[in-house]
C-alpha cells in the first residue's frame, strides 16, 4: 500500500511542478487552453478563461498564476481521491491488474512522458470524477439529491470548458451505477445532469469561433508578445478542414499507426483483465453489464475526437485515467460490500519475483507515442530525449 500511495504522491508533485514551470515559462499550450474567453463574444471552451480573467482583474494576481492555481486545485482533487482509493484497494492482497493499471505508462506515468498534455482541460474531468468517487463512498453518506446537484453543476461547467469531454461522461454514470448498485436509481440521479450536458454541448458546438474571435481573445490576454496567443487560441481561427487534413496525413503514416496499435493494445491489457475480474465477481448482478457498456459507449463516442484532431495520445490517456478511477473504485466497493475476490496466494520466492519482473517490464518498456514518434520504448526513449535536450543546451 505504501508504495502505491507514494507513487500517487510523486505523480501529483510532478504535475504541480509542471504547473509552476509552465507558468514561469509561459508555455502556450498548457496555458492558452485555459485562457480562451468571451472577449470576442460567446465561443466554445471560453468559460474558464472568462472566469480567470475576471478573477485576475479583481485580485491583481497575474493571469498565468491564476491558471496555475486552477490546474493545481484540479490535480489535488484527482490525486487525493486516487490516494484514498489505492490505500483501500492495495491494503490487502491484490490481483496483478490493478497494479499494472496504476503503473501503466498510459496513466500516471503519462505525467512525465508527455507533460504538455497533463494540464489541459481534461484534468478538470479527472477532478470531477475523483470528487464523485469520494461523494459516492458509503461512509460519506451523500444523498442522491446531493450527487445530482453536484453533477448538474459540474458537467455543464466541464463541457462549456471543452465540449469534446462529453465522450467520457459515460464513466460517471457507470460509477454512480456501481456505487448505488441499481441502474434505475443511477438513471434518476443522472437524468438532469445528462440533459444539461447535452444542452451545453449543443450550444458550444454552434459557436466555434473564427480569426476575429481569436484576435480579440489574444488582445485580452496581453497580445502576441506574451506568447499566449499560439496553441488553442490561435486554432480558434483555423478551419475544420485543416484538422481533417492533419488526421488524414497521420492515417497514411504506417509507422505511426503501427506504434499506436501496439501501445494501445498494451495500455488496454490491465483494463480487459479488470473488466473480466469484475464480470466474474460483480458488486451486483444488475450492474454487471454497466461498466463494459459504458466503456463501449465512451470509446465509440470518442471516435469523433480521433477523426477531428490528431491528439490521439491525449484521447487514449483520458480513457485510461478515467478507467483507473472507475475500476479501482469498483474493486474498493466490492470489498467494502463483502463480495468475494479472486483467490490468489501470497507470491513467494520465484513466483513473486516473476510478478515483479513482469510489472517492471510492463511499466518501463513502452509508452503512448507522441506525434510521429515511431519508437515509443518507454523510459529508454525518455532518457534519449533528455540526452538530446542536454546536448543541445550545452552545445
Amino acid at each position: 500500500m505504501r508504495w502505491a500511495r507514494a507513487y500517487v504522491c510523486f505523480a501529483g508533485l510532478v504535475g504541480i511542478s509542471y504547473a509552476v514551470v509552465f507558468s514561469l515559462r509561459r508555455a502556450p499550450w498548457p496555458l492558452s487552453d485555459w485562457l480562451t474567453n468571451y472577449e470576442g463574444g460567446f465561443v466554445r471552451r471560453g468559460l474558464p478563461g472568462e472566469i480567470l480573467i475576471k478573477f485576475s482583474g479583481l485580485t491583481h494576481i497575474p493571469l498565468v498564476w491564476t491558471v496555475a492555481a486552477l490546474q493545481i486545485v484540479c490535480l489535488l482533487c484527482f490525486a487525493i481521491s486516487l490516494w484514498w482509493l489505492v490505500g483501500r484497494v492495495f491494503r490487502t492482497s491484490t490481483p496483478i491488474w490493478p497494479k499494472a493499471l496504476l503503473l501503466s505508462p498510459a496513466t500516471l506515468a503519462f505525467f512525465w512522458f508527455d507533460p504538455v498534455f497533463i494540464l489541459r482541460k481534461e484534468v478538470a474531468l479527472f477532478a470531477i470524477l475523483g470528487v464523485l468517487v469520494l461523494l459516492l463512498h458509503r461512509e460519506a453518506g451523500a444523498s442522491d439529491t446531493l450527487v445530482t446537484l453536484y453533477l448538474a453543476l459540474g458537467c455543464p461547467l466541464l463541457l462549456l470548458s471543452h465540449e469534446g469531454l462529453i465522450c467520457y461522461t459515460p464513466y460517471m454514470f457507470a460509477l454512480v451505477c456501481l456505487k448505488r448498485r441499481s441502474v434505475r436509481r443511477a438513471a434518476y440521479i443522472c437524468a438532469v445532469p445528462a440533459a444539461l450536458s447535452l444542452i451545453s454541448v449543443i450550444i458550444a458546438a454552434r459557436y466555434t469561433g473564427n480569426g476575429t474571435t481569436a484576435d480579440l481573445i489574444c488582445r485580452s490576454v496581453g497580445g502576441p508578445t506574451t506568447g499566449l496567443c499560439t496553441g488553442p487560441i490561435y486554432y480558434l481561427g483555423v478551419s475544420r478542414g485543416v484538422y481533417e487534413a492533419e488526421v488524414r496525413l497521420m492515417l497514411h503514416d504506417t509507422r505511426t499507426m503501427i506504434a499506436f496499435g501496439i501501445t494501445t493494445t498494451l495500455a488496454l491489457l490491465p483494463v480487459v483483465a479488470g473488466l473480466a475480474d469484475l464480470w466474474h465477481r460483480p458488486v451486483s448482478r444488475e450492474t454487471r453489464l454497466v461498466l463494459p457498456l459504458a466503456c463501449a459507449l465512451s470509446a465509440t463516442a470518442s471516435l469523433v475526437l480521433f477523426l477531428e484532431a490528431q491528439d490521439w495520445t491525449r484521447w487514449i490517456y483520458i480513457h485510461l485515467v478515467c478507467l483507473l478511477l472507475v475500476l479501482l473504485s469498483a474493486v474498493e466497493h466490492r470489498r467494502a460490500t463483502g463480495v468475494p475476490i479472486l483467490r490468489h496466494a501470497k507470491q513467494a520466492g520465484r513466483s513473486r519475483a516473476l510478478v515483479i519482473v513482469l510489472l517492471f517490464g510492463y511499466a518501463t518498456a513502452w509508452h503512448l507515442p507522441a506525434l510521429r514518434e515511431y519508437k515509443p520504448f518507454g523510459y529508454g526513449s525518455l532518457l534519449l530525449r533528455l540526452e538530446r535536450h542536454t546536448s543541445e543546451k550545452f552545445r
